[in-house]
This record gives structure tokens, C-alpha cells and sequence, in this order.
């Protein structure tokens, strides 16, 4: 595991700011996924009821390409969980720009990215509970 994810296993509440989700998604693109992530055209924090998070995909009418918009919940149960989301949803995006399908969790374009992932600690699962 790489030193800047040492962070995954503090415990406690994490309430990201707009400005740490921006720049967890530039270092999880560097050292996990190696660059090959969008990034995001907007993001914000917002409260969620039922989800911690959400991407949502669309094609820019003034140039004609795919974007992503990604929101994510005010507060999560600790730091690796955060990242666990924040992961799952740039996955999302990766499907619907780079690979131009509609996202989902499928083994070809979702799951491929299981073992990169696990290998900085981090586990990823088509759903998440709250606990």
C-alpha cells in the first residue's frame, strides 16, 4: 500500500469537503487506476437519503461529449469508506466516457478494477450499507 493511503485505516467520521473529494479523485486516478479516469465536470456534497452517492452521466449539448457529474453524501463512517464510495462512483464514470457504455457492475468494465483496488486496501461491491 502506497504511503498516501495510510489514511484508509483511521478511524471515526470523515466529512469531505468538495476540495478533498477533487483531490482524493486526482490521487486515486494517479496511484490506483494509473491515470486513465476523467475527471469529473462538477461535484458537490450534499445529503443523501438511501445512497452515499451518485454519478450522473450526460453528453455535453455545446461539445458533444460525455461528462459525469458526481455527488457525494456530507458524511461517511470513516475515511476508508469514503474512498471505497468515491472509487466505486469513479468506476461509473470510467464506464460511461472511456468505454462509452451506461454504467453498471458488470465483470468486463466494473469488476475489472477489483484487484487494483484491493491491492491499496480498498473493496469494491455493487451495494453498501450503512452500518
Amino acid at each position: 500500500m502506497l504511503p498516501i493511503l495510510e489514511k484508509i485505516n483511521e478511524e471515526g467520521e470523515y466529512r469531505p469537503t468538495i476540495k478533498e473529494v477533487r483531490q482524493w479523485c486526482c490521487l486515486l486516478n494517479s496511484i490506483v487506476f494509473e491515470g486513465k479516469f476523467p475527471k469529473f465536470s462538477n461535484i458537490t456534497v450534499k445529503s443523501f437519503y438511501g445512497q452515499f452517492a451518485a454519478v450522473t452521466p450526460y453528453i455535453n449539448t455545446k461539445t458533444n461529449k460525455r461528462s459525469c457529474q458526481l455527488e457525494m453524501d456530507i458524511s461517511f463512517r470513516n475515511f476508508k469508506f469514503f474512498i471505497t464510495i468515491l472509487a466505486h462512483e469513479m468506476i461509473h464514470a470510467h464506464q460511461w466516457i472511456v468505454k462509452e457504455i451506461i454504467p453498471n457492475h458488470d465483470r468486463k468494465t466494473f469488476f475489472i478494477w477489483k484487484t487494483a483496488l484491493a491491492l491499496h486496501g480498498i473493496e469494491l461491491h455493487v451495494h453498501y450499507t450503512r452500518n
